[in-house]
């Protein structure tokens, strides 16, 4: 088994996972075994509260996974909206447990016990222990850790019913009362063991039992036994051994439909349908109601529109019965769900009216027929009735001119017409009936609130009153039936034979759950399947092309992307836009404008059956084909407008299509077309780290890595450039060490590049190796590119680096060249980094005021680019310097806005408590100072925490200077920490961080010339000094080493190489 999670999560035979935030994602993807876990599911399942940044929290942890799995043959894949595990069902314990189930239910329902008693067997003997006891506080866990539990009862009670049935009953008496003990209500188990009493020579001790367990059901749910359990006594008190070696498998699941209203039945002879009344209220969807009738009041014809399942029929008819109590005005249906031939439309009108059909009498009278429209004019002559008309859609075209002749027969009348398709008729007004509200991803308070979830608790109670009822699943799971009425009370009848959280697991195939409506309900309404189905078979060739076509994307499209996809074969481009519009029309696209253009969007419900017409039509190569070319197009149009002039709209258009590009970009790499995956890969990867996602090139790159066919060796050369630096947010991989290698074969051999990959390439290997002869071959060929974007960014990276060797006049001089270099292209990003880069410069030279006045510009910029990490990480440093310049109300203001936007962020929790101790020491707030830093701390020390480890050193250095500023040195514990996390990960100003306090603790300790030594030393490599300037009568003041020793260490080390000073820091601090 490669992966177990029936017991302590393993891999392999015993392989253990470290960290229990890994091990809940591993073990929630081992769940869905090879098939995509949404990030969204997974930020819901696997942390218990919602992560600031989600969508960089998963891709940390699946890049810990991931390492986590190195050496094993599983694999973490990311994909189109979310991610993987590359493993078989065959593999995952779990998995295997569910299939033998079945194998062992269906071989005692063919008559064969010993095979069902084998497979029931085998899969118990996988469970090591109690499941999912060693992931954390992860939501999904009891959920899962339930649903396994039921998985296990379920195979002792099918194991067992094998054992009676092939007369392997000498010890299943003492299992079963076992079993009855700890599921005293479980009629199923009392009756098992009943058989086995008797199958053992006890049926007095047979019939005992059923009286203590008929009295618990009294007690406990005022209930009789249930059928099956009474004929078990039955056959018990006569004795019937055939009867009860014979007795049925007990059912896990019965089929059973919601407590839905009856459907409109027929009146008498000669009279159409009659409206009839709920039983059930009509939930969320007052103010709707509201709306239509006042658009009654006003039009003749209103069309109630949406696709199948969304309650058009149950609205059109609890609005008729209100207007028909309000006004006591005629009220009539017409029912055409059942038509198939547009001759019958006329005469169903007419039955509806009441009209009766030509009979023996009116002949006698008569004997001309008068035509049928004549009657009908006549029926409705000075009529002021509402006629409900249900259904239209699949005979829209004839219905429109019989509506068209009813709201022209009569000046009062007034039609409201429920169908998936407007009726194009004049005059006519459409009110597009929404699916129930829901409540929004990540919502935690309130569920209850929103319609869509209160009736999943309606229906669910009816089917099942002493349900247990999850308001976050039950959320979750109306969430994935996207607000569909019909699909909501289907789903919520089963959880009379399941829990809620086995019908969420279970909703992968929606389709074969969701069977079994009320026997009332029309055949088309009995299925999930049936409902799309209906809608699907009135669409003609090419819309039906179309639609199956549209799954493929992800992200939804605009009509140029459409037509990109899906124009291919008999179907073009003019062809996909007519289609488009039909769709629409019918309800099945969802067409969404908030992004300022026209996007068609797929129901979740819809694109499952379109990806499974994609299959039957034989299409799934050539519209993944189709998907990749479009995906190629568009990211080689974007990646050379990534820098420069256009950075911000393109930037827009990268962020609308996010979904589908990551889409080609898996399909890509799944079908081996290495070209292609890297030309889309580029353009994602730039695109990604501009934004900070620095865990999403990473995780990435470990795929595109693997790949081995050909492809263009600039675009390699670039991308592998993109991906190292990126890569190191993982800390040193093996992926980084093959991609710099790749890397440098390519630059350095005989390949033809474009100026820009050489200079770029030039320029990260340089700075991955660190050579002055390096460094400066790096700054001639991109002096020498004629590239000005890359003239600017060389200037920025030798501006860090130089930052880093504590050159902090040289570090200005080029951010500055760079700035100005980035403004003349209009590169928001190049502005931003730069901008960053000298306020964070200014404020190691205690200019506080200036450098709030750049973090400013830098937050500006990285706002306009929609920035996650990088943008959130500015704003603290900001609000941090803010405090440190004087301004502490706006500080503190902005650093608790910050902790209340990202509330389960540790990087965030790291920085902003730092900050808040800040300005507790400004106030002499003593207390709050040391509490802050204290808090700072254990997010600094959090295992989900992944940003880079100078926010943790400045946590704990800033903690331990805060305790000497109290006149404590109980310190170096956490100085020991700081300095380890600062030399693992290299940034020597952050090095000098931690030598500096150390020489604050060798000054409190009496030390004065070791205490000059580090402080000299920190100060030499550039580092800012934590809570050394603020002065206040509470805290105690951190003098200066003597100026004698300090300006002989300043002497000595002047000329000293950055890399020997943090030697001899080294050397000073280690124990």
């Amino acid at each position: 088994m490669q992966v177990s999670i029936l017991g302590p999560v393993r891999v392999g035979a015993a392989g253990e996972i470290p960290g229990a935030g890994v091990r809940a994602l591993l073990a929630r993807l081992a769940l869905a075994p090879g098939r995509v876990v949404g990030v969204e599911t997974i930020v819901d399942d696997v942390w218990a509260g919602r992560p600031a940044n989600p969508a960089n929290a998963v891709q940390a942890a699946a890049s810990r996974l991931r390492k986590a799995l190195n050496g094993h043959a599983v694999t973490v894949e990311a994909a189109a909206g979310g991610y993987r595990l590359a493993v078989a069902r065959d593999d995952v314990d779990a998995a295997v447990a569910d299939a033998l189930l079945a194998s062992a239910t269906a071989a005692v329902r063919d008559g064969d016990p010993a095979t069902a008693a084998a497979a029931a067997g085998r899969a118990l003997e996988l469970w090591r222990g109690e499941p999912l006891t060693d992931v954390g506080d992860a939501p999904f866990a009891p959920v899962e850790a339930a649903r396994l539990g039921t998985l296990r009862l379920d195979l002792r009670r099918t194991r067992i019913e094998a054992d009676l049935r092939r007369g392997a009953h000498a010890d299943l008496p003492a299992e079963l009362a076992a079993l009855v003990d700890d599921h005293p209500l479980d009629e199923a188990l009392l009756g098992q063991l009943m058989r086995a009493l008797v199958a053992t020579g006890r049926p007095a001790e047979a019939l005992a039992a059923y009286e203590d367990g008929r009295e618990r059901l009294a007690e406990a749910l005022g209930a009789d036994p249930g059928p099956q359990l009474r004929d078990v006594h039955l056959a018990v008190l006569t004795h019937d051994r055939v009867a009860l070696r014979l007795g049925p498998v007990p059912a896990t699941t019965t089929a059973a439909g919601p407590s839905a209203a009856a459907a409109p039945e027929a009146a008498a002879s000669g009279r159409g349908p009659r409206l009839r009344r709920s039983a059930t209220p009509l939930l969320g969807r007052d103010d709707e109601l509201a709306q239509v009738e006042r658009l009654l009041d006003d039009a003749r014809l209103v069309t109630l529109l949406g696709p199948g399942g969304v309650g058009k029929t149950r609205f059109a008819t609890e609005l008729a019965l209100r207007r028909l109590d309000r006004t006591g005005r005629p009220v009539h249906l017409v029912e055409l769900a059942g038509l198939r031939d547009d001759a019958d439309v006329l005469p169903a009108v007419l039955a509806g009216l009441g009209g009766r059909e030509v009979g023996l009498m009116d002949l006698a009278t008569s004997p001309v027929a008068r035509p049928p429209l004549e009657r009908l004019r006549d029926l409705l002559a000075d009529s002021d009735a509402l006629i409900v008309v249900d259904n239209c859609e699949h005979l829209v075209d004839t219905v429109a001119l019989v509506v068209h002749e009813i709201v022209t027969a009569s000046a009062q009348v007034r039609v409201l017409a429920t169908s998936r398709t407007p009726l194009a008729v004049d005059g006519e007004v459409v009110h597009p009936l929404p699916a129930l509200a829901l409540p929004p991803a990540g919502a935690d308070d309130g569920p209850l609130d929103y319609p869509a979830v209160r009736l999943f608790y309606d229906r669910a109670r009816a089917a099942r009153p002493a349900a247990h009822l999850d308001p976050a699943v039950v959320a979750d799971v109306c969430r994935h039936l996207d607000g569909l009425p019909l699909a909501i009370e289907l789903a919520a009848a089963k959880v009379r034979s399941m829990s809620v959280e086995q019908l969420a697991a279970r909703l992968d195939d929606r389709f074969g759950l969701l069977v079994g409506g009320p026997r009332s309900a029309p055949e088309r309404h009995r299925t999930l399947l049936a409902v799309v189905r209906w809608s699907w078979e009135l669409l003609d060739e090419t819309e039906q092309a179309v639609l199956r076509r549209l799954g493929v994307l992800p992200g939804g499209a605009d009509a140029a992307t459409a037509a990109a996809v899906c124009a291919f074969g008999s179907v073009d481009a003019a062809a996909v836009d007519a289609a488009l519009a039909g769709l629409a029309d019918q309800s099945l696209l969802v067409v969404d404008e908030s992004g300022g253009t026209v996007r068609f969007r797929l129901l979740e419900t819809v694109r499952e059956f379109a990806d499974a017409e994609l299959d039957a039509a034989g299409e799934r190569a050539a519209a993944t084909a189709a998907l990749v070319a479009w995906a190629v197009d568009l990211a080689v149009r974007a990646e050379p407008n990534l820098r420069g002039h256009g950075q911000v709209a393109w930037f827009g258009a990268l962020a609308g299509e996010h979904d589908n590009l990551v889409a080609g970009l898996r399909a890509a790499i799944d079908s081996g077309d290495t070209r292609s995956a890297y030309a889309v890969a580029l353009t994602m990867c730039w695109y990604w780290a501009a934004l900070g996602l620095h865990f999403e090139v990473a995780g990435w790159g470990e795929q595109l890595i693997r790949m081995d066919g050909p492809a263009d060796p600039s675009t390699s050369a670039v991308l592998y450039a993109v991906i190292v630096p990126n890569s190191l947010v993982a800390g040193p991989t093996r992926m980084g060490a093959t991609t710099m290698r790749r890397l440098r074969r390519l630059v350095r051999g005989d390949a033809e590049l474009t100026p820009l990959a050489r200079a770029f390439g030039e320029l990260v290997l340089a700075a991955m190796n660190g050579r002055p002869a390096q460094l400066e071959r790096a700054r001639a060929i991109a002096e020498a590119s004629g590239d000005p974007w890359m003239r600017a960014m060389a200037a920025l990276f030798f501006s860090l680096m130089a930052d880093n060797e504590g050159d902090r006049e040289r570090s200005r001089r080029l951010a500055q060249e760079a700035r100005a270099g980035f403004a003349a292209l209009s590169d928001r990003w190049g502005l931003a980094m730069t901008s960053m880069t000298l306020g964070m410069t200014e404020a190691a030279d205690g200019d506080g005021a200036a450098a709030v006045e750049l973090l400013d510009e830098a937050v500006r910029s990285f706002d306009v680019l929609g920035a996650g990490d990088d943008g959130r990480q500015v704003q603290l440093l900001r609000a941090i310097m803010r405090v440190r310049a004087g301004d502490v109300a706006r500080g503190v203001a902005e650093l608790t806005a910050l902790m209340e936007r990202y509330p389960n962020d540790p990087e965030v929790a790291t920085l902003a408590q730092a900050g808040l101790a800040e300005a507790a020491a400004q106030l002499g707030d003593v207390v709050s100072m040391l509490a802050h830093y204290d808090v700072a701390v254990a997010a600094a020390r959090s295992e989900e925490i992944d940003g880079p480890p100078q926010l943790r050193v400045m946590a704990l250095a800033g903690a331990a200077v805060a305790r000497l500023r109290v006149g404590r040195d109980d310190v170096d514990d956490l100085l020991a920490e700081a300095y380890g996390l600062a030399v693992a990960d290299g940034d020597r100003p952050v090095v000098g961080m931690v030598a500096i306090a150390y020489g604050r603790l060798a000054q409190a300790r009496g030390d004065g010339a070791r205490a000059a030594r580090l402080v000299a030393l920190g100060r030499r490599v550039g580092a800012v000094e934590l809570l050394g300037d603020v002065r206040h009568p509470a805290l105690v003041d951190l003098p200066e080493p003597d100026e004698r020793l300090l300006a002989a260490e300043r002497d000595r080390i002047r000329d000293l190489p950055a890399v020997a000073v943090v030697r001899e820091i080294g050397t000073l601090v280690r124990p």
